[in-house]
């Protein structure tokens, strides 16, 4: 898992090889979703509104979602992923979703369906051209 001490700061990688109940978080969990949680309502928080009334995500907040990490968390470090777990994906959609659920939906149908559709159908080939722009500038929906 990658994680930032500070909001500015991009994650850095880390691993865990414990597997513990879904009910007791990792330390580096705590971290990942302390993170999360921070820049849902510093970053997201004081666009809400303004994105609800144009009905319009800010391109700048998509930018910084990417530059958090948020938007490659279970893709694999080669790919320029996080290399986390989907349980780390949730902790992360969880925390911008209390903030706004409009782009918590849009980091869970990258993670979860984009990101993932490629992981598991893709060619070695459409994985190596498509995967890294997912990671880092690429926003995909269906």
């Amino acid at each position: 898992i990658r994680t930032a001490v500070s909001r500015s700061e991009p994650l850095r990688t880390f691993s865990s090889t414990a597997h513990l109940p879904l009910t007791v978080l990792t330390e580096d969990q705590e971290v990942l979703r302390d993170n999360a949680r921070r820049f849902a309502k510093e970053t997201i928080g004081p666009l809400v509104r303004k994105m609800d009334e144009e009905e319009k995500m800010d391109p700048a907040l998509i930018k910084a979602v990417f530059e958090q990490g948020y938007f490659a968390i279970e893709l694999p470090e080669q790919y320029g992923g996080v290399g986390g777990s989907f349980t780390d994906a949730c902790l992360v959609i969880e925390e911008l979703a209390r903030v706004d659920p409009a782009v918590a939906v849009v980091v869970d149908i990258h993670n979860t369906l984009i990101n993932r559709m490629f992981m598991v159908y893709g060619t070695e080939a459409q994985k190596a051209e498509y995967l890294p722009r997912l990671a880092t500038d690429t926003l995909g929906s269906f």
